[in-house]
């Protein structure tokens, strides 16, 4: 019965364990890509700044 019983209680706090794991590593992945995207969008803003203005309405055509 204890062996039984201890088996079952590891086998509960694995899947847990292991699925706060997943959403630690998901939450992690997404704020680095949300990071890694607002980076780009500032580094295309900002190379866009520096380069020699360029009216909107031609830059649409």
């Amino acid at each position: 019965m204890n062996a039984n019983s201890t088996k079952s209680y590891a086998r509960a706090d694995r899947a847990p364990h292991s699925t706060m794991l997943n959403l630690s590593r998901f939450c992690i992945l997404t704020l680095l890509s949300v990071a890694a995207g607002k980076a780009a969008l500032q580094g295309l803003q900002n190379a866009g700044k520096s380069a020699a203005p360029v009216p909107t309405e031609v830059a649409h055509r």
